[in-house]
């Protein structure tokens, strides 16, 4: 059986009677939060979270001067110590984000080939895992060890700008088990100890509410359906002889979503281990859009109950939905910024009240602070043609609105949680950047300067 194990039946259900065994709790902190002020006088005058932008491969001068923590990809010492150097000139932080260091490739032999199709019975995928692809692993204690040795003499000269190390991104979707995630931390941790670090936090980003088991197997049986669909699309062809199929087939086994060869080993258990102190989520509205894992995520939620902006959405399919978008038709630009704006706002409720929700369900671990990341990319947010294909041509404009609103949007919901948030808000992504994994080339942030300014005057640092 792959690493997701079989379908599980209801588990909307499961999950929505775990948020009620969750609800006197949650209503206990609620009631704290209200009443707090009553027996605490005066109110701890606690700072607004932190507000910033993901900047993989650097802390910019430009960003620092403008934001108290920023948020890097750790590629070599050499990186790692200019980005620290700027963050001390600017008297800013960061988080530095391991996993290119601490992870290896899954050896395709140790990747299941397996899928299962809507009856679920279990098939071999035609395809061979592509041998770069998004599953990986965590090397053994000493070569885990190894990989950081060159990067602590950095770390302990710059110890009072590094404010977390998160060491796998989006651990369960490439793959990698809650035990084997435990494992890595503890190990980190034992070693930063060893050198002295005592006051860094761990951290840990999930793709979605993918700590959530429920949420979990409902992502798993979506990458299944799609192996299921290339499959059936694959065999028909062959039997019928398209005369395009050998063109197709050709490109799909050197190049393809990552879906394909997730499918039977995505890490479904859900869970978070107690070794981190900092849990960080995300699920961007072009992962909702264009994700075809995700085509019945907002109907999963509206099932789910936590949110009433999703019971619009319920039964539904992505393709229900994104047809009422102005910006996914055919033809010329033809905009329709306020049915946009409805319906984005709808979708943008929907998805961040229930993985808020699911964390709050989760059991609580004293110390533990949780962090929102939010979309400030234009990806989600371009011209499209009815199928999901970009347009050639893009009223920038038009996309850079798109984007604040969806930036203000996400300020709104920090504001309404910020105690909660108290890890702060980290906007995906600053520059222009690539998903090595999929090849996607993404739009930042830094080329709209609306988007800018709203962030930077959330993020409260006066420039110099």
């Amino acid at each position: 059986m792959g690493a997701d194990g079989a379908p599980g039946s209801g588990d909307a259900e499961r999950t929505r009677q775990l948020l009620a065994d969750a609800l006197p709790a949650v209503w206990l902190v609620l009631l704290a939060a209200l009443l707090g002020p009553l027996w605490r006088w005066p109110p701890p005058d606690l700072p607004p979270p932190p507000v910033t932008f993901f900047s993989p491969r650097a802390y910019p001068e430009a960003l620092a001067a403008h934001t108290h923590l920023g948020m890097v990809y750790v590629t070599s010492p050499a990186q790692l110590r200019d980005s620290l150097a700027v963050a001390r000139r600017h008297g800013s932080r960061l988080q530095l984000d391991f996993s290119t260091v601490l992870l290896q490739d899954r050896a395709p032999a140790r990747i299941d080939r397996r899928y299962r199709d809507a009856l679920g019975q279990w098939h071999t995928k035609s395809f061979a895992p592509l041998p770069e692809g998004k599953l990986k692993d965590v090397p053994a204690d000493d070569a885990l060890a190894l990989r950081m040795a060159s990067y602590w003499p950095v770390l302990q000269a710059y110890r009072a700008q590094v404010d977390t190390l998160f060491l796998i991104d989006e651990p369960y979707m490439h793959g990698v088990s809650h035990d084997e995630l435990g494992r890595a931390a503890s190990r980190v941790r034992s070693l930063m100890l060893q050198h002295g670090l005592r006051r860094v936090q761990l951290g840990v980003v999930f793709s979605g509410a993918m700590f959530d088991a429920g949420f979990a197997r409902h992502v798993a049986d979506g990458a299944h359906a799609l192996a299921d669909e290339v499959e059936r699309y694959h065999q028909r062809a062959q039997r019928e002889a398209d005369p395009q199929h050998a063109a197709w087939a050709a490109r799909f086994a050197r190049e393809r979503l990552t879906t394909y060869d997730l499918a039977g080993n995505l890490y479904a258990g859900g869970g978070i281990p107690r070794e981190f102190d900092v849990v960080a989520y995300n699920l961007y509205t072009a992962t909702l859009l264009q994700d075809a894992v995700h085509r019945r995520t907002l109907a999963w939620f509206a099932e789910l109950g936590a949110s009433p902006a999703c019971q619009p959405f319920k039964g539904s399919d992505l393709r229900d939905w994104r047809q009422r978008l102005s910006f996914y038709r055919d033809g010329p630009v033809q905009a329709d910024q306020a049915g946009d704006r409805r319906l984005l706002a709808a979708v943008f409720r929907c998805k961040t009240e229930s993985v808020h929700a699911l964390l709050q369900a989760q059991p609580a671990r004293p110390g533990r602070r949780f962090q929102l990341w939010g979309e400030s990319s234009a990806n989600g947010f371009l011209e499209f043609d009815a199928r999901g294909h970009v347009d050639a041509e893009q009223p920038e404009l038009l996309v850079a609105a798109r984007v604040d609103d969806e930036v203000a949007r996400t300020l709104a919901f920090l504001g309404r949680h910020a105690d909660f948030y108290r890890a702060g808000l980290v906007f995906f992504v600053y520059d222009d950047t690539v998903d090595p994994s999929i090849g996607l080339h993404i739009q930042g942030a830094s080329h709209m300067p609306a988007v800018m300014a709203r962030v930077f005057r959330a993020a409260g640092k006066a420039p110099p």
